[in-house]
């Protein structure tokens, strides 16, 4: 049974070019983030990247341990 959009999508990706694409977005998206981390920042907003770069961390680990486990890999 799957819940969300996302689920269903990764699950009709069986070529892995959605799980890829959203993968690229999100390294793309940490490397920027982490490129702000790098410059001076009051804490409050180094702390609200920081959240963000392991959320980036952690949708990655989603999507990939999904789609593996959608096709076989897990």
């Amino acid at each position: 049974m799957r819940l969300t959009t996302l689920e269903d999508v990764l699950h009709d990706d069986a070529s892995g070019l959605f799980r890829d694409q959203a993968l690229a977005k999100l390294r793309t998206a940490e490397q920027h983030l982490r490129a702000q981390l790098r410059m001076p920042q009051i804490p409050a907003e180094h702390a609200a990247l920081q959240r963000c770069v392991t959320a980036c961390a952690s949708a990655a680990q989603v999507i990939d341990t999904l789609w593996r486990r959608y096709h076989g890999f897990a």
